[in-house]
């Protein structure tokens, strides 16, 4: 009589090479299977991490930006910016505070 893995379908002819067949077959699913979930999460993690990168890069670009903003108004009118403790920007005269 002749024995199949119920999982790769090898052939054996004692039972017990059967079983011993498809405990392999089913110990080397599962690491298959934990391997790709961590290839997944490794994938996941990189696109999560650039997307954060790319954020913080948009943001320090807008903060350049807004920067030089300030610096070409200040040369343009002669007037400064500066921000109250809330956070809200004042113009002052550069030219009234030289007085």
């Amino acid at each position: 009589m002749s024995y199949k893995c119920r999982i790769c379908g090898g052939e054996y002819e004692e039972l017990e090479n059967a079983i011993k067949c498809e405990q392999i077959c089913l110990n080397k699913r599962k690491r298959d299977a934990e391997f790709q979930k961590q290839h997944k999460l490794k994938a996941e993690r990189e696109v999560r991490k650039s997307e954060v990168e790319k954020a913080f890069k948009d943001a320090d670009d807008k903060y350049n930006q807004a920067v030089e903003l300030e610096n070409k108004y200040e040369k343009d009118y002669g007037m400064a910016i500066y921000y109250s403790s809330s956070g809200l920007p004042k113009l002052i005269s550069l030219f009234h505070s030289m007085l």
